[in-house]
């Protein structure tokens, strides 16, 4: 394959969909667009990268960032509505210091500048990154949302979120303090997975649903849990 006409109305391109095709070996570096969807990185992405969707693209191919240690930040335009599982983006790009979306998307937001990527219809907390501060108004930490980070050596879920997904706060080495918000009433299979936890506080009173992994990879002996007044007994 040497050419490829896609139609603008393409929203969904498979991440190997052209491996191996002669036009894709013949790519400039820099962010590849296939119509309306940002495919993949060509090249190695220099130190300190913040990449900037171009307005017009309403989709993001799954891995398009994946694996980028100098991934700094991601500028994502009104434009896009397609992002599917957002972690799967940028899996193993742990270096993610900024997520910024244009104020004129209508399916996803970054409210009060808070470095972090949010279904807006069902403020689910989708994708993170070290220096995220989650907004009130925020009700779901979503699957894998916080997975794989580097950095982040605190975090505080405010009182609005009341579900922690599988996986959401996981494979976090250099988290050391979690502050849970009274809200928090479900806390998913592996929902957190740091494993250097030393800190964790809970604000609520009454225990959060949990499963038996929901705190798997966190050594409890080295971990001190921290509860209101009170509720000694209850923990």
């Amino acid at each position: 394959m040497s050419e490829i006409n896609i139609h603008g109305r393409v929203t969904e391109v498979g991440k190997d969909a052209f491996k191996g095709t002669a036009w894709l070996k013949n790519q400039p570096d820099g962010m590849l667009y296939v119509g309306a969807v940002a495919y993949d990185y060509i090249g190695t992405m220099p130190a300190g990268t913040i990449v900037d969707i171009k307005p017009g693209t309403v989709a993001i191919c799954r891995g398009a960032l994946a694996n980028q240690a100098n991934l700094k930040g991601l500028v994502l335009p009104a434009s896009l509505t397609e992002i599917g599982f957002a972690r799967e983006v940028v899996a193993g790009s742990r270096n993610i210091t900024s997520i910024v979306v244009d104020p004129g998307n209508p399916k996803y937001d970054s409210r009060n500048d808070c470095n972090a990527l949010i279904e807006t219809g069902t403020n689910t907390l989708v994708l993170g990154c070290s220096t995220t501060m989650v907004p009130e108004g925020v009700t779901t930490i979503g699957y894998q949302a916080f997975y794989g980070i580097a950095g982040m050596k605190s975090l505080r879920i405010p009182d609005s979120v009341t579900e922690l997904s599988s996986y959401a706060i996981g494979s976090c080495p250099m988290l050391e303090t979690l502050d849970l918000g009274r809200g928090v009433v479900l806390l998913d299979q592996h929902a957190i997975g740091a494993t250097g936890l030393k800190r964790l506080y809970v604000s609520s009173k009454r225990l959060a649903a949990a499963y038996d992994t929901s705190f798997a990879g966190v050594s409890m002996s080295a971990c001190t849990l921290y509860v209101p007044e009170g509720s000694e007994t209850t923990y």
